[in-house]
């Protein structure tokens, strides 16, 4: 008498009630913190959620029925990747969880065949097969896919400058290796902890890898010497009240509307305002001693006939103040079908233009609908004083194979806006 059901349940040898409940408790926690870190994907704190979110979906898979740990994360991977993808780029938010939701289905179902074929007791070597499913996916997913390389889980360390330096050697590939055999190994030891010290020749081998591509950064890192004087350099977007007329005319043509004549000279005359403004940060920017300043993608926006114009204003201007202006720039042609041109034309302290280019790959959906056949490669030219710079536009960036060419031409300064709306 006196003794309560959990102190007999200790007293007898069997599992403390509140210790079984926490422990069932447990998995879904880690499911719900691996999705709020997946939210963060494309925030500037992306790292960290790069190298335990994995570690944590992977901890819920294994300790859940199959079906269960696959529904769980279907459901995870939607909406934390939904809310991720929330505002990155314009568009509805059925869109935004549309996307997530296919790129969810494949994740939980790679998650699922580790359960199956590796489990929670499996060897060490059984470590691999994870990694290299995912790392395997987003490679051979890259390849024809209309969205190229976005997504790809490596692109969540490009703050972090001593582990980038592994894409020099393997692509983004081996990145994204790494940081998933991290939640392998993670998990395994955990799985193993009964073993001890045996875990640790495990432990061992990966954190041997982590140390040396570390070591391999560092080095390269330290060595890679300094090339010339330091460039300040500018970045330019227009937002807010004084972009409002242009977005709502951007916003109706995204919505498949039919502008007439008189819409077309209004949302030109808004455009104009942002144009002004432009040209008056680039004067103040450059008297602030830039020496290169560069336009958010289509962040100038014209008539095609217009667009010439806007060009000579922004030579006139770099010649004055011996810049080099990079100016992106939308032109529409309204009686076309494919009305958009999306362009990046460097001028140079001289007022001539050093090179025009195209945005090579529209995003898919109306931008892609509407614009013209754009560049084959990437624009690359010697700017004296600052260095051999090349140029491209937002998505193309997620097509790396595209800049092959470009590196071996020396390309130093890669010019790559992106659309800014806010």
């Amino acid at each position: 008498e006196g003794v309560d059901e959990g102190e007999d349940n200790v007293m007898n040898g069997h599992p403390d009630k509140g210790a079984r409940r926490l422990s069932s408790l447990g998995p879904w926690l880690a499911l719900g913190v691996g999705t709020g870190l997946l939210m963060g994907l494309n925030t500037e704190w992306a790292a960290l959620p790069g190298w335990w979110m994995g570690a944590l979906f992977l901890f819920f898979s294994r300790r859940r029925r199959p079906g269960v740990g696959f529904v769980g994360l279907l459901v995870a991977n939607t909406v934390g990747a939904g809310v991720a993808n929330l505002g990155v780029f314009p568009g509805s938010a059925a869109s935004a969880f549309g996307m997530a939701l296919g790129g969810a289905g494949v994740v939980a179902a790679v998650y699922l065949a580790d359960r199956l074929l590796v489990g929670p007791r499996g060897s060490f070597a059984g470590t691999l097969f994870l990694p290299a499913a995912m790392t395997g996916l987003e490679l051979f997913g890259s390849l024809g896919n209309p969205f190229g390389t976005w997504g790809v889980l490596a692109y969540t360390q490009a703050r972090v400058p001593v582990l980038v330096q592994l894409v020099s050697v393997t692509g983004l590939w081996g990145l994204t290796f790494l940081l998933v055999w991290f939640a392998t190994v993670s998990n395994w030891a955990l799985e193993h902890r009964e073993a001890g010290r045996r875990v640790l020749p495990g432990v061992a081998v990966y954190a041997g890898v982590l140390a040396a591509v570390l070591g391999f950064g560092a080095l390269r890192l330290a060595t890679a010497g300094r090339v010339g004087e330091p460039v300040r350099v500018a970045g330019l977007t227009v937002a807010g009240e004084v972009a409002a007329g242009r977005e709502a005319g951007l916003a109706r043509l995204m919505a498949g509307e039919t502008l007439g004549e008189a819409d077309w000279r209004a949302f030109a005359e808004a455009s104009r305002a942002v144009n002004e403004e432009l040209l008056r940060l680039s004067e103040r920017e450059a008297a602030s001693g830039a020496k290169v300043l560069l336009w958010s993608e289509g962040n100038a926006v014209v008539l095609a006939e217009e667009l010439e114009a806007l060009v000579a204003r922004g030579s006139a201007l770099a010649r004055e103040r011996g810049v080099w202006l990079g100016l992106s720039v939308a032109s529409f042609t309204p009686a076309v079908e494919r009305m958009l041109r999306n362009e990046l034309v460097l001028v140079g302290p001289d007022g001539a233009v050093a090179w025009r280019y195209v945005k090579s790959r529209p995003v898919p959906g109306w931008e892609a609908e509407h614009s013209p056949p754009g560049s084959t490669e990437p624009a690359v030219g010697l700017a004296p004083g600052v260095g051999v710079l090349g140029g491209a536009i937002c998505f193309d960036g997620d097509f790396p194979g595209m800049f092959a060419r470009a590196s071996e031409r020396g390309l130093e300064l890669l010019l790559l806006p992106s659309s800014d709306w806010k």
